[in-house]
């Protein structure tokens, strides 16, 4: 694994710029081959044993928007 990655993402957690869900999603899985730390990394960084986390997405709602009613110009009467 490349050191450079690994210091990285120890700054990144460090600083707290990430937390450790966010950092759980650099480590290369077999669902992830393209991570850029092992689970061993993971550990050394966090102190926590890298585990699998199920993600379930969060449902995308769409913004309620209310029609627009153009504006119609009024007549003048003389």
């Amino acid at each position: 694994m490349n050191n450079d990655n690994f210091n990285f993402w120890k700054m990144v957690y460090d600083m707290k710029a990430i937390d450790i869900n966010t950092l759980r999603k650099a480590v290369k899985t077999t669902s992830n081959p393209y991570g850029e730390i092992s689970e061993e990394q993971f550990k050394e960084i966090t102190g926590v044993d890298f585990e699998v986390k199920e993600t379930t997405a969060t449902p995308q709602t769409t913004p309620v928007t209310q029609p627009v009613t153009p504006v119609q110009p009024q007549q003048v009467t003389q």
